[in-house]
């Protein structure tokens, strides 16, 4: 997905992270101010105590015999490490025009939601049986995938992999929660 891609949300959020843009647009272009926006997509890292990676651990530290994936596992989404976003950030930063143009932050691959719950059931040792609930959330898109091609014209170029964020993750999740096998 580019960033040149129609911009036409489906839910009440995406909606309101639109309307930010084009504010960001118009302030850069009127006031001379330099700015911006990022789109990030799936971010993922140690101290987020939501979203897909923590949720599948707290699933798991509940139950580590069954893990549950919302839709069917063929769900795709680019999940982003915290530190690459950082990373990111600090490029358009320092290299961007800053006159409210817009760049993706993802790494241009894509995991279905089946691998990610594999990784996270690797990297804290266990084997649970993967049951799936067929349905999707109103809102959710069944397929996200950044391309970074405008990002990566500054100098980007993610370097954390699914499993070895997972893993940091899982450090940091362990730490926190007594019981996960270490």
């Amino acid at each position: 997905m580019p960033e040149t891609a129609p911009t036409v949300p489906i839910a009440p959020y995406g909606v309101s992270k639109l309307a930010a843009e084009r504010y960001v647009l118009v302030y850069s272009l009127l006031y001379g101010i330099k700015a911006a926006s990022l789109r990030f997509f799936s971010v993922f890292g140690p101290r987020q105590k939501k979203q897909l990676v923590y949720d599948f651990f707290q699933k798991l530290h509940h139950n580590p015999d069954q893990l549950e994936i919302i839709g069917d596992g063929t769900q795709i989404r680019d999940l982003v490490y915290v530190t690459d976003v950082v990373q990111a950030l600090l490029l358009v930063n320092d290299h961007a025009p800053l006159v409210g143009e817009v760049y993706n932050v993802g790494t241009g691959q894509g995991h279905s939601t089946l691998e990610v719950g594999e990784a996270v059931a690797r990297a804290a040792g266990l084997e649970p049986t993967i049951h799936f609930t067929g349905e999707i959330r109103p809102g959710d898109c069944d397929k996200w995938i950044a391309d970074i091609s405008r990002l990566e014209l500054l100098g980007f170029s993610p370097h954390v992999g699914l499993q070895e964020g997972v893993e940091r993750i899982y450090h940091w999740y362990h730490d926190l929660v007594e019981g996960m096998p270490a």
